[in-house]
């Protein structure tokens, strides 16, 4: 029993071998067993985890933009291809929402609210390799846009999302998400694919036609510038004995249209309120006449005129001049009286 025994056990240190590599990446950048739909939302990123293999989400996911304004929901098990890809790994690497560089044109009656946005999916992380001919949902992935109501047309109604057909070259409407409560300021649709353009579009109501242009004023008639003008006619010229004054006489007044037709207006002449003469006169819109009238053989006294609600006066006045007769007459007697007292003087004395 005292006796100690002795052994010695020998042990080899072995050196594990290393990991091995990481598998080498897949098309687009990222390792071959990494499966992920990557979101850019205007900037604000996400990332949804994909079945390689059978094209489809394992995860539910809403992406909104950095302002929480627009967003896309991707439901768990929505098959995601990109373009006519088939096999694995035929989704999209990155959708992304971006603001389109300019708006298709719309008809008339619709109206563009808010940006319009390009969703566009790539076969690579870089950004390189767009989807052929589209990015396809089944089911349709749910798009919801924001506009701000204030910048509705006026009597603007029915909003709805579209995208623009490039090939139709028109407008596609989206089907709403009815399982959504409608908000003023929000739409949503379904789409089933990202191809085109996309834009809040709303319904406006033609234009108002234009007023009829102003029925012109009817014809109005203005009179003025009355003017009477009496002859003035000596007898026994050139030594005057009787002078007639408005014997003769004529009688002019300017009538206007200033109405906005033509039309035609009865000019009416009154001498001591009786009706002389009337004369029809035809005037276009802005259009000036001279009407005249002439009266003759008109006795000695006083006559007052009214012509269109102008009124004047004139007097006919028969002058004899019986200075110059008296004159004449007493030369006359005096040339008598002379040639009387010269044959008186000169007549012979009788023999007695």
């Amino acid at each position: 029993q005292g006796d100690t025994v002795s052994f010695t056990i020998n042990y080899l240190l072995e050196e594990f071998p290393p990991p091995p590599p990481p598998p080498p990446p897949a098309p687009g950048g990222f390792p071959a067993d990494e499966c992920y739909l990557r979101i850019d939302m205007l900037g604000e990123r996400y990332r949804v985890e994909m079945s390689c293999c059978r094209n489809r989400s394992l995860e539910d996911c809403m992406a909104f933009d950095p302002d929480e304004l627009h967003f896309l929901e991707i439901e768990e098990g929505m098959e995601i291809i990109c373009g006519d890809c088939t096999g694995c790994r035929c989704y999209p690497k990155v959708v992304v929402m971006s603001l389109a560089e300019e708006a298709p044109p719309v008809p008339d009656g619709i109206a563009i609210v808010g940006p319009v946005y390009d969703f566009t999916g790539y076969k690579d992380t870089m950004r390189y390799v767009v989807c052929h001919t589209a990015t396809f949902f089944d089911p349709p992935i749910t798009v919801l846009l924001s506009y701000d109501p204030d910048e509705l047309p006026e009597g603007a109604f029915s909003p709805v999302i579209a995208y623009y057909d490039t090939e139709l070259g028109l407008w596609v409407e989206l089907p709403p998400d009815t399982g959504r409560v409608a908000e003023v300021g929000k739409v949503t649709g379904l789409a089933e694919r990202f191809a085109s353009p996309f834009a809040v579009l709303v319904n406006v109501p033609p234009p108002p036609p234009p007023p009829p242009p102003p029925t012109p004023a009817p014809a109005h008639f203005v009179a003025s510038s009355l003017n009477i003008a009496p002859s003035v006619r000596e007898i026994w010229q050139p030594v005057t004995f009787v002078t007639l004054t408005g014997e003769s006489v004529t009688i002019t007044a300017n009538v206007a249209n200033d109405g906005g037709q033509e039309g035609s207006y009865l000019v009416e002449l009154k001498i001591n309120g009786e009706t002389i003469d009337k004369k029809e006169i035809t005037l276009g819109a802005g259009q000036s006449e001279q009407v005249s009238f002439t009266l003759s053989g008109m006795e000695p006294g006083q006559y007052e005129v009214a012509v269109s609600g102008l009124s004047g006066e004139f007097t006919v006045l028969r002058t004899i001049n019986w200075w110059l007769i008296g004159g004449i007459v007493a030369a006359l007697i005096l040339l008598g009286w002379l040639v009387w007292y010269r044959k008186r003087r000169i007549r012979p004395e009788p023999v007695s």
